[in-house]
């Protein structure tokens, strides 16, 4: 009988889902970081809401790396910015009636991301930092990852169901090329495979 409910630090209303705003609250009221310590504590909190944040993972990257202290102003924006991002967070619950799910991948230098989307809301995001090797790789295989990632990482949304991907590299096809071998063309198989 009720039209909200907060559970579990997730407020459910009218088919959207946010974090509970009491517990986002001290993360937006947050004093700005004045040592080192201080800003690797405030990158976690952000962290463990990635799911919240479309791209968490690279608008973080100027934080992470910071070393300067005060932060400068290019700093203090991208810490506003999370916060903002945070502040208003909201995904759609998955519809039943089997309306698509669309994947749009997306990788940069730095970074891969990912979200499903269903009726043009957001449904989930991921995102994470590449690691030195995957620094190195061109980048159509970092968007080929990006997908890899993606599907692997929302199998529980996609398995038994159509769906399509959206990427901004039409190269990226070249992992549906039988004469094309590597890592990442073996572990999007292998996601194939599994998923049907």
């Amino acid at each position: 009988m009720k039209n909200s409910l907060t559970l579990l630090g997730f407020n459910i209303s009218d088919g959207d889902l946010k974090p509970d705003p009491q517990r986002v609250k001290p993360v937006l009221e947050m004093p700005v970081p004045t040592s080192p310590k201080q800003l690797q504590r405030v990158v976690g909190m952000f962290a463990y809401y990635a799911q919240w944040i479309t791209q968490c993972s690279e608008k973080s990257k100027p934080l992470i790396s910071a070393t300067e202290f005060p932060l400068g102003e290019k700093l203090l924006h991208a810490l506003q910015a999370l916060k903002e991002d945070l502040s208003s967070a909201t995904l759609r619950v998955i519809d039943e009636n089997h309306l698509p799910l669309v994947g749009e991948t997306d990788a940069s230098e730095n970074a891969i991301s990912a979200s499903l989307n269903q009726g043009n809301r957001p449904v989930a995001f991921f995102s994470r930092m590449l690691n030195k090797c995957e620094l190195r790789q061109s980048s159509v295989e970092k968007e080929a990852s990006a997908i890899a990632e993606a599907v692997r990482k929302w199998t529980h949304y996609l398995l038994g169901r159509k769906f399509t991907i959206v990427s901004d590299q039409r190269p990226v096809t070249f992992m549906y090329n039988v004469k094309h071998v590597s890592k990442i063309k073996n572990a999007s198989n292998a996601l194939a495979f599994a998923l049907k």
